[in-house]
């Protein structure tokens, strides 16, 4: 047995052989500069505790069975069976990392020691199968360097943006910080981002974030200068309003109109594509704002648009809601306007998915005038249209807004029509039929039950009929 707890051992001799040995190194530094070191032990334990350790052999060979080498520093600690020989190493077994500082082995004096030798190479295929080969488990500590981005510098002044305004309004943090400075409401601060804006105001009307710092200008600005915007995005005022952006800072655009000069250029903008801005998802809501905002005689130019094209929007998805609000925003010589085209293709916009709503619209905002001469449109239809589904509603609320005399001509003309046993099976009629039991008068009501009577026993079989037979039923217990 060899003990060695000096603080500084050299070992300088050319040949050393250790035969079934334990060493114990304990030293806080261990230089080994042996030309060559043969150890050929059953078993070799080498604790290593220090906190530094140097390996400068030239050529080193562990013959051993089994050789364990325990390193109680941070990097590893490693169960070994290798030859090291000729500057080629093989190590194999668990890493694991420990608690004390580092090892560091000299590339230049063992050049064969390399990392991707850690693990032993294995057996693959029927070879592993037959070895019953398993692979070791192993830990490897990584370490990651996290380098933090440098932060912009914090905005305090406009005055730092010179020159880059621009640039800064298409950025989310900068352009809150360039609205926050124009709440404040100091005119050289305007002035400066005005000025570095202007030359894109159109392009920024369609910016995800630059858009807002326009309702913004738009709305602090000097009438003077909101003239210059108003110019500006004049000529792309209709590409600007069906961006999903760019229709807000128009609609806040027509908010703060502010002189005759600027409504006339966002009406002649905006006057030869009335119905192509209600049909679109974004533009539409541009024609609304205008509705509510302008004069009378300002949107004038929307009525005489959407008269002219009375069908094409009422039948649309949006045009149909647009159509809708030009009745409460209109005068009462544009309202006139509107409805008298509405009565004058009613027969066909009651049968449409969306003009239908139009046309009940119209049953319940118009005077009782109004109305009858809208169902009168309907005469010699009503049969027909209770059997369709859309216009089967209109039916329905025709019977309901209708006047006595205009009612019980309706009522007439289902009992006259030579479809009514159809019309008392058909899934939509029967809803009509249920009405017009509910509303009619007493005398038309007993006529109106005589009529349906023949047809009861066919009634029974049907799932719609039955409701009429019930509805008879009961009316005739009472």
């Amino acid at each position: 047995n060899l003990n060695n707890n000096s603080n500084n051992n050299n070992n300088n001799h050319n040949h050393i052989q250790h035969q079934n040995q334990n060493h114990h190194n304990n030293s806080n530094s261990n230089n080994s500069n042996n030309n060559s070191l043969a150890t050929s032990p059953n078993n070799l334990n080498i604790n290593n505790y220090t906190n530094n350790v140097n390996i400068n052999h030239n050529n080193l060979s562990i013959n051993g069975n089994i050789g364990n080498i325990s390193n109680h520093n941070s990097s590893l600690s490693v169960p070994l069976t290798v030859p090291l020989a000729n500057n080629n190493s093989i190590i194999s077994g668990n890493t694991s990392p420990s608690s004390n500082t580092s090892a560091s082995t000299s590339p230049s004096s063992v050049s064969g020691l390399n990392i991707n030798n850690i693990l032993p190479p294995r057996p693959v295929g029927a070879a592993a199968k037959a070895s019953g080969h398993r692979r070791a488990h192993t830990t490897t500590s990584i370490i990651t360097t996290y380098t933090r981005k440098a932060e912009p510098p914090r905005l305090v002044n406009v005055d730092q943006l010179v020159g880059r305004i621009f640039q800064t309004c298409k950025d989310q943090h900068g352009c809150r910080f360039l609205q926050k400075k124009l709440e404040e409401k100091d005119e050289a601060t305007l002035s400066l981002i005005f000025d570095e804006v202007f030359p894109h105001i159109s392009e920024l009307m369609t910016d995800p974030f630059g858009n807002y710092l326009c309702q913004k200008l738009i709305e602090h600005c000097s009438d003077e200068q909101r003239l210059k915007v108003v110019k500006s995005a004049a000529n792309d005022l209709v590409n600007i309003s069906k961006n999903m952006h760019g229709t807000r800072a128009v609609q806040k655009m027509i908010d703060y109109l502010s002189s005759s000069e600027q409504f006339t250029l966002v009406v002649n903008s905006l006057r030869n594509h009335v119905v192509d801005l209600i049909q679109d998802l974004n533009g539409n809501h541009v024609i609304q704002r205008c509705l509510q905002k302008l004069a009378d005689a300002n949107k004038q130019f929307i009525y005489d648009s959407v008269a002219g094209h009375c069908v094409e929007v009422a039948t649309h998805r949006h045009g149909c809601c647009v159509l809708q609000r030009c009745i409460d925003h209109a005068s009462l010589q544009q309202k006139d306007q509107l409805i008298r085209e509405i009565i004058f293709h009613a027969l066909k916009l009651v049968q449409d998915p969306y003009g239908n709503y139009v046309v009940q619209y119209v049953l319940d905002k118009s005077a009782q005038e109004v109305a009858n001469d809208l169902i009168r449109k309907f005469a010699g239809h009503l049969p027909e249209l209770s059997m369709q589904k859309f216009s089967s509603n209109v039916i329905e609320k025709c019977l309901l807004v209708a006047d006595t005399n205009t009612r019980s001509w309706m009522i007439d003309e289902f009992m006259e029509s030579r479809t009514l046993e159809s019309m008392l099976q058909d899934p939509y009629a029967n809803y009509v039929m249920q009405t017009a039991l509910n509303i009619s008068e007493s005398q038309q009501y007993t006529r109106l039950v005589e009529a349906i009577k023949p047809f009861l026993p066919a009634l029974r079989n049907t799932p719609y009929g039955k409701r009429i037979q019930n509805k008879i039923s009961k009316e005739t217990h009472r």
